[in-house]
């Protein structure tokens, strides 16, 4: 996914290109992005336009921060953009995939404040069956294949006890 670095005998050498392609890519799949689409996109951007997939918004890393005291020196990464440019750049697949990373970040933030610990939404496909008008029952979609033959009759028992109880609970309190 990162352009070859350049090389001194057996050594390696990473320069600022790879260090901003590593960081763009790291935040691409991290987003959820798949791994040959931030590939496609690392390879086909410039500094610049990388550089603006990186947030900001928190402490940056070792490598963001020599990415910075880059930019102070020479002021080459991050170059504003002229208005016409910034426009045209605003509807690149790159500009969009930079809007996404940044709404996945929000919301990221957004879910760790209300105590969701990992920060990402739960998502499982889930079977509504309505039985009656007032009567609907829930199952994870996910382990319906996998349910045994016995399963559904044990579920129906457990819901009739469940809602007995609810019952003789109800009227207890009326």
């Amino acid at each position: 996914m990162l352009s070859a670095p350049e090389r001194e005998g057996r050594e390696a050498l990473f320069g600022l290109r790879q260090v901003v392609e590593f960081l763009a890519a790291r935040y691409l799949l991290k987003d959820g992005w798949p791994l040959a689409k931030a590939a496609e996109i690392v390879r086909g951007t410039d500094i610049a336009g990388l550089s603006h997939l990186i947030p900001s918004e928190r402490p940056p890393t070792q490598a963001e921060a020599l990415v910075a005291k880059y930019r102070g020196k020479s002021g080459a990464v991050a170059a504003p953009r002229p208005a016409a440019q910034q426009s045209m750049w605003s509807e690149t697949p790159l500009a969009r995939a930079a809007d996404i990373s940044r709404r996945r970040v929000s919301l990221e933030e957004k879910l760790i404040a209300l105590g969701n610990a990992d920060g990402r939404p739960d998502r499982a496909r889930v079977l509504r069956l309505a039985l009656t008008p007032w009567c609907h029952v829930h199952v994870d979609a996910r382990v319906l294949a996998e349910m045994s033959e016995e399963t559904p009759e044990i579920l129906g028992a457990a819901l009739t006890q469940a809602l007995q109880e609810e019952r003789l609970h109800k009227g207890k309190s009326s």
